[in-house]
C-alpha cells in the first residue's frame, strides 16, 4: 500500500545562461522553503506526519522532486508535490540562509579528491557544452543570485508543458486521473522556454590535464566522446563499458587489480545523458604505480577495439546490465524513477524495452564496431590528480 510520486521537469544545469551557472540547484533547495500555503519546514512536517519521505536532485538535464508515502495519503501527497513545483515563494531571508549553505557545499567538495578531479576532468572534455560545468555551479556565480533571477528562472522553466509527472504503486487509475487533472490543472500555465542545444566541436588530439593536491593516492580519468542516451550504439557501448570495467569480472579488475596489483579500484562506464556524453575509465592507485600503470590500462583500453570478445564476456554482460534493469524495477520508487527518465530525458515510455532488446540481440561485432569508432587517442581526455609529493608530479 504504497505509491511513489515525481515531478520531472526537464530543466538542470545544462539550461543555465552564464549568469545562471548553478541556478537549477539553488531552485531545488529554495523550493522547500515555502510556498503561496506553506511556510518554512511545513512541507516536510506534513510529508512526515503522514509517514512518507520527500527530497529532490538536479542533473545536468532534469530537476526531480518526489514524495513516497502511504497510498492512504495519497491526496495530500500529490497537492504538495504540485504546491512545491508552482507556488514557491523564494523568501529573501531563507534564500540568504540557503547560499550560505549551498557555498558550503561547493567548498567541502573542493576537498574531496573524487569531486576535485571530476571537475576539472569535465571542464577539459567539454571545451563549449555546460555538461563541462559542475551541476552545483561555482562560488563566484551562486554568490551573485538575486531573488529576481530566480523566480525568473522558475518561471521561464517550470511550466506544465516542461513537466513530466509520475506515479506508481497502489493506484486506482480510473479514481486517480480526475484528481490529477483537478490539481495540476492549478498551475500557472505559460509557455515553455525554447531549449537551444549547444554541440561541442569535434575532438581530433588527445587532452591531458595533470593537477595535485594534498591527496594519498593517486585518481586517473580517461573519457571519449561518444553519442547521447537516444543513439543505437548506446547499447553496445554499455556493453563495452561492462566488459571492460564492471565488476570484479571485467577485464580491468582482473588485470590491473587481481593479478599485477598496480591498482588500489579501477572501473569503465558508459556516461549517456541527453546530449553526447563520454565513455569514462577511471582507477585510484598509489603514485609509483602510475608509470607503469598508464600505459597499460590505455592499453588495454585500445585493445579492445581488436582483441576478441569471449562469449563467456558478452553473456556476463548482458547478464549484468538486464539484473540491474530488474533490481531497479523492485520498488514503487525505482518503477517511477524509470518511467520518469524514459519520459522526460528520451521522451519515450517504451525506451526500455527497446533498450533491453538491443542488449540481448548484440552481438561481438556490435561492440568491436563501437571500440573502434569511439576509443581512439585523438578522442581522448586524460586527467589525473596526483599528490603533491609525487615524485615526478
Amino acid at each position: 500500500p504504497v505509491v511513489s510520486m515525481q515531478a520531472w521537469v526537464k530543466t538542470g544545469s545544462a539550461r543555465e545562461k552564464t549568469g545562471e551557472i548553478g541556478m537549477a540547484h539553488v531552485l531545488e533547495h529554495m523550493l522547500f522553503k515555502g510556498t503561496e500555503t506553506r511556510g518554512v519546514g511545513e512541507i516536510a512536517r506534513e510529508v512526515e506526519v503522514a509517514g512518507g519521505e520527500i527530497n529532490a536532485y538536479t542533473s545536468w538535464d532534469t530537476t526531480v522532486y518526489y514524495i513516497n508515502m502511504a497510498s492512504r495519503f495519497m491526496d495530500k501527497g500529490i497537492d504538495i508535490l504540485a504546491d512545491l513545483v508552482g507556488a514557491a515563494i523564494f523568501d529573501p531571508e531563507e534564500l540568504a540562509k540557503e547560499t550560505l549553505v549551498i557555498l558550503e557545499e561547493i567548498r567541502r567538495g573542493k576537498d574531496l579528491p573524487s569531486r576535485k578531479l571530476s571537475e576539472a576532468f569535465y571542464g577539459k572534455a567539454y571545451t563549449v557544452h555546460p555538461y563541462g560545468r559542475p551541476v552545483i555551479g561555482y562560488e563566484e556565480t551562486v554568490r551573485e543570485f538575486t531573488r529576481e533571477g530566480l523566480v525568473a528562472f522558475y518561471r521561464k522553466w517550470y511550466v506544465p508543458e516542461n513537466m513530466v509527472w509520475v506515479m506508481t504503486g497502489d493506484l486506482d487509475i480510473e479514481e486517480l486521473l480526475p484528481k490529477l487533472e483537478a490539481r495540476l490543472s492549478r498551475l500557472p500555465n505559460r509557455p515553455a522556454a525554447v531549449r537551444v542545444q549547444t554541440i561541442d566541436p569535434v575532438q581530433t588530439e588527445p587532452r591531458i590535464l595533470v593537477i595535485s593536491d594534498e591527496v594519498r593516492e593517486s585518481h586517473l580519468k580517461i573519457g571519449f566522446h561518444i553519442p547521447g542516451i537516444d543513439d543505437p550504439d548506446v547499447p553496445a557501448l554499455d556493453l563495452l563499458a561492462a566488459i571492460l570495467g564492471d565488476g570484479k569480472s571485467s577485464r580491468l579488475y582482473q588485470k590491473f587489480r587481481m593479478k599485477q596489483r598496480l591498482v588500489n579500484s579501477i572501473f569503465a562506464y558508459a556516461m549517456t545523458p541527453k546530449d553526447p556524453g563520454l565513455f569514462i575509465v577511471g582507477a585510484q592507485l598509489e603514485s609509483k604505480e602510475l608509470e607503469q600503470a598508464l600505459p597499460e590500462i590505455l592499453g588495454t583500453v585500445f585493445d579492445s577495439a581488436i582483441e576478441p570478445i569471449r562469449p563467456e564476456e558478452l553473456k556476463t554482460a548482458k547478464a549484468k546490465i538486464e539484473s540491474d534493469f530488474i533490481y531497479q524495477m523492485e520498488t514503487v520508487q525505482g518503477q517511477a524513477r524509470q518511467l520518469g527518465y524514459y519520459a522526460g530525458t528520451t521522451g519515450d515510455l517504451d525506451f526500455g524495452r527497446q533498450y533491453l532488446e538491443q542488449i540481448r540481440s548484440a552481438s561481438v561485432a556490435d561492440i568491436l564496431l563501437v571500440a573502434r569508432a569511439y576509443l581512439r587517442p585523438g578522442n581522448m581526455t586524460v586527467a589525473l590528480l596526483l599528490p603533491r609529493s609525487a615524485e615526478g608530479a
